[in-house]
């Protein structure tokens, strides 16, 4: 947006000249600076983005450890049922050998 039209809108609507200059407009207008002061929670400015990753970071390594348990229960699990058929298996062997 080129400042003399800026200028001259804001004097039609506001009906005073601007309080700020065009190197203020420029940077607060720009999207580096949009990005840069959205600092609500989930928004994309640089702290709470880096809190937001590292709230992910821990959640991701809690899950991780509690798919590591699972796995491990069903691996206890699977080895308790080979031995439970195998013990099966070996009682019909000898009742009816």
């Amino acid at each position: 947006l080129p400042w003399e039209l800026f200028e001259q809108t804001f004097v039609n609507v506001v009906g005073r000249a601007p309080a700020i200059g065009p190197k203020s407009l420029k940077q607060a207008s720009s999207p580096e600076n949009f990005v840069e002061v959205r600092e609500l929670p989930g928004g994309p400015g640089a702290k709470v983005l880096v809190q937001s990753l590292q709230n992910y970071r821990q959640q991701l390594a809690e899950i991780q450890a509690q798919a590591q348990q699972i796995k491990e229960s069903i691996s206890t699990a699977e080895d308790q049922r080979q031995l439970l058929v195998a013990n099966l298996i070996s009682r019909e062997l000898v009742h009816n050998g």
